[in-house]
């Protein structure tokens, strides 16, 4: 995969006020248009970085990882769900996690999370806007 289809800073994670992309094609390539990477990869343990809206980490999740990452739904007691966390997109692999409210650019903080940006396809076709293109 090209670098020029990376996302900038090596990829980010935000809350949920930055909508993830449905298309893995969409990526943060510009700094005027915040987008949280889609496709994060942790180079520890390989695995694809998950996500889920409105959820953050109860006490207790540290070391925990590995199982709540096989979880299909958000539905656990490590997991805070509701109210409290509604602004909160958490994010895990299966020997890490983080949770935030904000914007968190993955190359230039200071958390302790060996993910990256994995590289994103070209977007999906377009739909069809009934004209006709240029023929030459």
């Amino acid at each position: 995969m090209s670098s020029k289809r990376r996302c900038l800073y090596g990829g980010s994670c935000a809350g949920v006020r930055f909508p993830m992309p449905d298309d893995p094609g969409v990526y943060y390539a510009r700094k005027d248009r915040y987008v949280p990477c889609s496709r994060l990869v942790c180079l520890d343990c390989g695995a694809e970085v998950r996500h889920w809206d409105g959820v953050r980490f109860a006490e207790g999740a540290d070391g925990r990882e590995a199982a709540l990452y096989e979880l299909a739904t958000p539905e656990h007691e490590l997991l805070i769900t509701g109210e409290i966390a509604a602004q909160t997109r958490a994010y895990l692999c299966r020997c890490g996690k983080f949770a935030t409210a904000g914007v968190y650019d993955l190359g230039r903080g200071d958390e302790p999370l060996n993910w990256e940006c994995a590289g994103h396809p070209e977007p999906g076709p377009q739909p069809h806007d009934g004209r006709r293109g240029i023929e030459g």
